[in-house]
């Protein structure tokens, strides 16, 4: 029995010491949270009173905005639309004689592009006749030469170079002069060219 009563006393003690730690926790919790919503309120009255001057400050930016708008208005209404100048008479005639100037300057560079494309025209037609003129000349030499060859073919002529001709001459001189002083070795010559005239003429 006084074990029991031991025992009930050391549990009561127990939780007795469980609650007293558990309301110690809440304090310290609530106290925590206490200043947790006065750094909360702080802030919320920084932001506010920070709210208070960007809404000062738009509203002066906004009056001055309007101001200037105003001023700005007032100024272009005061430009004039229409400036008149007056010339003198030395400035009219300056410019005149410029003006002037102009046209003559403007006549030139037309009569030089004119006569500039006038000159490549002409230098155009010019080869071009010249390249013709060329062309119709060989082509007349040519046809000549055709018309001449056609004429000494059709008489049985040919045309042989004169220095060809003259060597064959002398040639055949040397060989008459050679077989009349050798008859013996001419004759069989003669055999070897007969022979081979007969040849060339069996050839197709």
């Amino acid at each position: 029995m006084e074990n029991e009563n031991k025992g009930s006393h050391s549990n009561g003690m127990e939780l007795l010491e469980k609650v007293i730690k558990s309301n110690l926790d809440n304090i310290e919790q609530n106290v925590k949270l206490r200043f947790e919503i006065d750094d909360l309120k702080t802030s919320l009255n920084e932001v506010q009173f920070g709210l208070k001057d960007s809404n000062l400050i738009s509203d002066e930016i906004l009056t001055s905005f309007k101001l200037e708008n105003i001023k700005r208005k007032e100024f272009l209404n005061s430009i004039p639309v229409k400036i008149e100048t007056v010339l003198s008479q030395e400035t009219i005639d300056y410019y005149e004689g410029f003006h002037e100037k102009i046209k003559i300057i403007k006549r030139f560079a037309w009569a030089g592009i004119v006569i500039l494309i006038f000159a490549v025209l002409m230098m155009i037609v010019s080869v071009n006749f010249a390249n013709n003129f060329y062309r119709e000349s060989i082509k007349s030499k040519s046809e000549i030469r055709e018309e001449i060859m056609k004429e000494i073919a059709d008489k049985g002529q040919n045309i042989y170079d004169e220095n060809e001709i003259k060597i064959l001459n002398e040639n055949t001189s040397v060989m008459q002069k050679w077989m009349k002083k050798y008859p013996k070795e001419a004759e069989k010559f003669q055999r070897f060219k007969d022979g081979y005239d007969a040849r060339e003429d069996t050839m197709p």
